[in-house]
Order: C-alpha cells, then structure tokens, then sequence
C-alpha cells in the first residue's frame, strides 16, 4: 500500500520502519525542516524493547542506554520513601530522546521510508494530507497520525494537566554515585519534584555517561519561574536534594532547560476509514508512568502486524484497534490515578501515598504487579 505518515516522532519512525519491512511504500511527513528530536530523556521499557527487537536495533539499545533497574523517590524532610519499584527481568533503559530517535530515523532511511521535511499538515481530506501552505499531498491508501500531542488531525480538546515540568541534559562522571541505574527523585509533598534518569553515555564523549535533571512546574508558574531567574531555582533545588546541586553549576539561564507542557486525555475511536491515529495523538498522559514513547511503539507494531493479517485495510485498522484498546484504556486509567500523587497541590494525597501506599506496595504480590505496570507487561500489550 502507500501509506503517508505525518509525524517523524518516535511512533512515526517506528511505524514507518516496520511497515517498509513489510513491503508498503510509505512517505513520511514533518514541519522541520531537518531531522531533529524535541525531549530530554525517557526510558525504553520491557515493552517498548520487544518493538525494537523486531526492528534488531536491542543491542544498540543498550549500547548506548544506562540500564534501569529501579524507580526510588523520597519526601523530604521527613525521608520516607515515597516511591520504590523495582525490577528484575524487565529492566527498563534509560536514554536521551535524541539518541533513540537517531536510532530510528537510521533504521526507517535504510529501510527506505520517504521523508518530506518541512511540511507542517494541518488537515486530511479525501486521504490527502493538507499542509499549512496550502498545497496537498498526493492521495494514499493510508493516512496515520503520528504528530503528537498538539495533533491538528483529530478533533479533541488538550486537557492539559496543572503540572508540566523543564528539563536539561546533564553530564556525571563515571565516579559519580549519582545515576548508576536508578530512576531518583526527591519530593516536597506533591508540589515540588527534582529528578534525576541515567541517560546513558554522552555521544560526545564516552568517557562520561548522562541523566536527564527535571524539575516538575506548575504550567501557570512557568513564566513567574522564568523571571525570577536560576539562582532562586537552585536554592529550591539544594534544600530538596543537595546532593545534586553540582549539576546546577552549568546553568546560567532560565533558557538552559526547556519546558514541557502534558495533557491527559484520549480520542474515543483512532481509527476511521483509512486513517488512523497513534500515540499521543490517540492517547496522552503525564509522564510519570514513563509509558509514552513505549505506548507510541506499541502501536506502531500492532498496526503493523494487523496489516500483515489481513489483506482487507478496513478489517486491519479494526483489528489493530482492538488489539491496542485494552492496553491503552488500563494505562490511561493507572497514569491518571497515579499522577496526582506526584504532581498536584493536594495536603492529603501525599501523606496516604507515604504512609500508607508505598509501604503496601512493598508486600508481595504489590511488588510485582507494580514492577509489571511500569514495565509495560502487566496486560498483553497487543491482545
């Protein structure tokens, strides 16, 4: 088929890979006029490896990944854990956005995937794309919405959350007992978070390893935060972490982080007659879970597979929904229980969570079954 895909995210890479491995002709449109990744650092989970496994990019993967073994958050000042997963087969890996989108963008050129750079799609009519020039694509068998949070293409609101988050890229040496493989975060209640995710080795030097820093920020605060400067940030940040204030010494400007907006919610129906949307254009959460650029990959594999099983396009974008519908409504529905724990002004929340919640999830079998939800394996991500 030909099959157009707006959107050169990690969901798009992924699809358009997958999908030339299959023998589709597929075109890939974005609005940058270069190839280029937006993102500090995520973690591939157990299910998001499974996707590049199919790919043969794994060992890549690990390569260049700081392996994720545990996920450990403290409150402060009363030092009582407030997070605590850990993992033991499926170990997640940490890297930085840009570095796995290298790795796919690599993978989707040598499989032969067409990219269309700086073409920023605003609507899709008769299955063609239409870009903000006004000129249109020519008409595909299938058109996939892989833009993202802010999709033009469908028709929902962004209910975006009270908290988003900056981030920066951060260097350690590999003397440092900080990173390591371990997720690490401080919290003052639910407000105020400052974390720390090994990212791998810096591909600049690889004497050193990196981490992704992130502060999380109420979105209304941001401008405020801004104008204050760093200065005051970083006394915030040395009274809940002072271990890691030597990474601050590298900031001298509100512009060395960037800042990212989230959103929660979730189309009804991704799929109508020969389009189709994917990832965060389907299905947005917060980060906390870490699921997003693995539930983006997940999709992309399903529709994949649901392509090669049935010759009939509208029989496989229906099996490719159901397939994927389970997964995404059960994470949609932990993340949003679960992120108010983390990020919100709630008084009571972050007390149930210290003295109540995480000492339960320390008792078997919460253990597992909570290692299993942020893994990406407690239900069977494609049935």
């Amino acid at each position: 088929m030909d099959i157009a895909i707006a959107g050169a995210g990690i969901g798009g890479l992924t699809l358009g890979a997958l999908l030339r491995q299959d023998g589709h002709n597929v075109v890939v449109y974005d609005q940058f006029t270069s190839p280029a990744a937006v993102g500090s650092g995520l973690i591939v989970q157990a299910s998001g490896k499974r996707v590049l496994e199919a790919l043969g990019l794994c060992d890549r993967l690990y390569a260049m990944g700081a392996p994720i073994k545990r996920l450990y958050g403290v409150s402060t000042p009363s030092g009582r854990r407030a997070l605590d997963v850990r993992f033991t087969k499926n170990i997640g890996y940490g890297v930085r956005r840009a570095g796995l989108f290298d790795l796919l963008y690599e993978c989707a050129e040598k499989t032969g995937v067409r990219f269309e750079f700086g073409q920023a799609v605003n609507a899709i009519i008769d299955q063609r794309l239409v870009f903000v020039n006004g000129m249109q694509s020519p008409r595909f068998d299938l058109v996939v919405d892989a833009t993202g949070l802010n999709s033009p293409l469908n028709d929902s609101e962004d209910a975006y959350l009270e908290f988003g988050a900056v981030w920066m890229n951060v260097r350690l040496r590999r003397d440092n007992a900080l990173g390591g493989d371990t997720l690490e975060q401080r919290y003052y209640r639910s407000s105020k978070t400052i974390g720390l995710l090994p990212t791998g080795v810096d591909p600049a030097d690889p004497t050193q390893n990196t981490a992704a820093l992130f502060w999380s920020l109420p979105q209304d605060d941001y401008s405020t935060w801004r104008d204050h400067g760093v200065a005051e940030w970083k006394s915030e940040v040395h009274a809940l972490w002072p271990d890691i204030s030597p990474l601050l010494d590298c900031v001298s400007s509100p512009d060395d982080l960037i800042f990212a907006r989230y959103a929660h919610r979730t189309i009804s129906n991704p799929v109508r007659r020969s389009v189709v949307h994917i990832g965060d254009a389907w299905h947005a959460a917060s980060p906390q879970l870490g699921q997003g650029a693995n539930m983006a990959m997940l999709d992309a594999m399903a529709l994949s597979n649901a392509m090669c099983d049935h010759a009939d396009l509208d029989s496989a974008l229906n099996d490719f929904y159901q397939r994927r519908r389970r997964h995404v409504l059960f994470y949609q529905m932990i993340s949003a229980l679960f992120t108010p724990l983390y990020q919100s002004h709630s008084q009571i929340l972050p007390v149930l969570r210290d003295y109540l919640l995480t000492p339960l999830s320390q008792l078997p079998p919460a253990q597992k079954i909570l290692a299993r939800i942020v893994s990406g394996t407690l239900l069977d991500s494609f049935d």
